[in-house]
């Protein structure tokens, strides 16, 4: 409601600068409007420039709480006064990152209302309630421009605020698990098959995370107690694509029963206890956790909250406004009624109930909010509607009950399964600013009790909340206090994280490699800059001893050198090629298994190669000389079996001979020798080294 104002003064403001329609109202005094209306609004009394021209402020007064109407607190403007002129390209501002102290907006829908708070600084800087209008509601088609103009209200307070949203669905399901003490992807698989056994959802319907809450208490073995949670991947894109439609991305998505963990978790929050149940009550739904010192221990969502006591209130005047019997029927039997008697009474509470008409839905519910909670008198309304605290606490006591019951059970249900029973209730929830409707739920439950105002939990700017909207604002305030490795979020959940992590520790191994490399490059360069040093003194060393032995042969030296080695070598090679023959009898003699027998044995000495070849690398000897050649025929005696056997050991021995290189057997078949029977015949191709 309060940004919805805002947003028409500003943009009317612009529109009539812009299209010279004679405003007259300067940038100044657009400001100074705006910041006049943030402050009658949380104050709880009427803007008197909202209906009166500016150019006569002095004439307008400003009413009492009292006087203001309940359609100028909770019914919002035009549905064109909610809709800016045209979205902007981008209307955030860049950012690198969030910083370690930067702020936090929380935002939190009910069906009826929508809240944020703004946390930087660990102090409350913003914190406020926005009724939905027609069409406005989350889902429908006017919400994304509603809350587009409720976050800008905020933009001053938080021009780069994280944003973090409560998702409020009844398929959500939240358990604590038991798992085995792991960590990185082992306690992930862990905790992901153990949810899966228990509850065998399907992965592709459902956004899973989970937060680990700490050791397990009084276990033989290591465990883990971990806070898993499932919610319907559908409800999850919706409200990620509502903010993103609206020009604000989410960083994160959180449930409420996890998001107050932060609560408890503050200094200021409520102590002394091992376990504390919660019991926030809204619009159309109450949520139910049971804390202890590390977390969450148990959740539940209940249908039933405020809505429930106004249809009280609605059924209480439809009854009455019911036609009743008249006094003279009942008394048929009294020939004259005793005057001033009961029979009057009775004709004058008819008649006075036949007076009031019955209410609607909104009647009543302003009407609760009246009595209870010291909102304004709605329209529509006689003295006559109009009942005392008690009354209305009378009349609502059937709604008080059936929550008290829900709740009762579910406490019942824990303590049966656990085996603990909860210490203390803590109501929280703007119903329960009334303290009729508190101490009636309480005496109902049988609990010691104390109200949860989360806005009492931190230090706040003077005027930063309401009054009115206190005990309503624990779950924007636990959403502002979500961060992105300390709780649930549906919308980067452990996978993400897990890989976002791994980037992190890939980069961070990078950089540590790119510096240990840059190190060693330079110890290298300190190393190599010493040898070069050294080398040079060598060089400079063998370079006066060269010196020193006179001056270098000439080319006649050099001639007459080359011919004396060649004729040395043709020599060296006459006697190789005389002893080719023995040498070759001899290694073979020594190589040969026993078995094998040499037929023939040719040697062809100084055999060119097949075709020539290119020049060989520098370095290298050339392959295309003349080699020599030996050509041995032989046969295998022995068993038909270890024929082949035996000469492929005849041929890995001459393959590991320093003097042979090559062997090949060109040709194998078998035979009839005489008296050794079937013989393996082979010739066998090998060059001389």
């Amino acid at each position: 409601m309060l940004a919805r104002w805002a947003a028409v003064l500003f943009w009317r403001g612009m529109d009539a600068a812009d299209q010279g329609t004679g405003a007259g109202v300067n940038l100044k005094e657009r400001l100074s409007s705006t910041e006049d209306l943030l402050r009658s609004i949380r104050s709880g009394e009427a803007f008197a420039s909202w209906k009166k021209p500016k150019a006569a402020p002095a004439a307008t007064s400003t009413p009492t709480p009292a006087q203001t109407s309940a359609s100028a607190q909770d019914s919002p403007p035009p549905a064109s006064a909610v809709s800016p002129a045209q979205p902007r390209f981008w209307n955030r501002q860049l950012s690198f990152g969030p910083a370690q102290k930067s702020a936090v907006l929380g935002v939190s829908m009910t069906s009826g209302r929508l809240s944020l708070a703004v946390v930087s600084g660990g102090s409350i800087q913003f914190a406020t309630r926005f009724p939905f209008g027609p069409d406005q509601a989350f889902g429908q088609k006017g919400f994304p421009a509603f809350l587009r103009t409720c976050l800008e209200s905020v933009r001053d307070k938080a021009p780069q605020a994280r944003i973090w949203a409560i998702l409020r669905s009844q398929d959500l399901d939240l358990n604590v698990l038991t798992v085995p003490r792991l960590s990185g992807a082992k306690l992930d698989a862990a905790v992901y098959w153990s949810l899966q056994k228990e509850k065998k959802f399907a992965e592709a319907e459902y956004a899973m995370d989970y937060l680990v809450l700490g050791p397990t208490r009084e276990a033989k073995e290591p465990r883990l107690d971990v806070l898993t949670c499932l919610a319907r991947s559908a409800d999850v894109e919706r409200l990620r694509d509502a903010f993103r439609e609206a020009g604000w991305p989410l960083e994160g998505i959180t449930t409420l029963p996890s998001a107050m963990q932060a609560l408890y978790r503050l200094p200021a929050a409520p102590k002394g206890f091992s376990l504390a149940a919660n019991i926030h009550v809204e619009e159309d739904a109450s949520t139910i956790g049971l804390y202890a010192e590390n977390g969450l221990r148990f959740s539940r969502f209940i249908r039933s909250g405020t809505d429930g006591m106004a249809e009280a209130v609605l059924t209480h005047f439809q009854d009455l406004a019911k036609p009743r019997p008249t006094p003279a029927a009942q008394t048929a039997e009294l020939e004259l009624p005793p005057p001033g008697g009961a029979g009057a009474d009775l004709a004058a509470g008819a008649a006075e109930a036949g007076l009031l008409a019955p209410l609607d839905a909104l009647q009543a519910k302003g009407l609760l909010r009246h009595v209870l909670l010291g909102g304004p008198v709605p329209k529509g309304l006689t003295p006559g509607h109009v009942l005392t605290e008690a009354q209305m606490l009378e009349v609502i006591a059937p709604a008080i009950d059936r929550l008290a019951k829900q709740v009762e059970r579910t406490l019942e249900y824990h303590a049966t399964a656990q085996q603990q029973r909860c210490d203390v209730v803590h109501l929280s929830g703007r119903i329960f600013r009334s303290k009729g409707v508190l101490e009636a739920l309480a005496g109902q439950l049988g609990y010691p009790h104390a109200s949860f105002d989360a806005t009492t939990m931190l230090p706040s700017r003077p005027d930063a909340v309401s009054t009115m909207d206190r005990m309503a604002l624990a779950p924007a305030l636990a959403a502002s206090l979500s961060a992105p490795d300390k709780g649930i979020n549906l919308l980067r959940n452990y996978k993400q994280r897990s890989a976002e992590l791994s980037r992190q520790r890939i980069s961070h191994a990078l950089l540590l490699g790119l510096a240990a490399g840059l190190l060693v490059i330079g110890a290298a360069g300190f190393v190599i800059e010493q040898k070069v040093a050294v080398h040079r003194q060598a060089v400079a060393s063998a370079q006066r001893r060269l010196d020193a032995l006179g001056p270098p042969i000439d080319e006649t030296t050099l001639t007459m050198s080359v011919a004396q080695f060649k004729v040395r070598q043709e020599s060296l090679r006459q006697a190789a090629a005389r002893f080719t023959a023995p040498a070759v009898l001899a290694e073979l003699a020594r190589r040969a298994p026993e078995g094998v027998k040499v037929l023939n044995l040719t040697i062809d000495l100084g055999v060119p190669p097949a075709a020539p070849s290119a020049p060989p690398p520098p370095g290298k000897p050339r392959t295309d000389q003349p080699a020599d050649l030996v050509t041995l025929e032989g046969v295998v005696l022995g068993a038909k079996a270890e024929l082949e056997p035996t000469l492929s050991r005849f041929v890995i021995e001459l393959e590991a001979s320093p003097l042979f290189n090559m062997p090949v057997v060109h040709q194998t078949s078998l035979k009839e020798l005489g008296a050794e029977g079937q013989v393996l015949h082979f010739v066998l191709h090998m060059g001389v080294q």
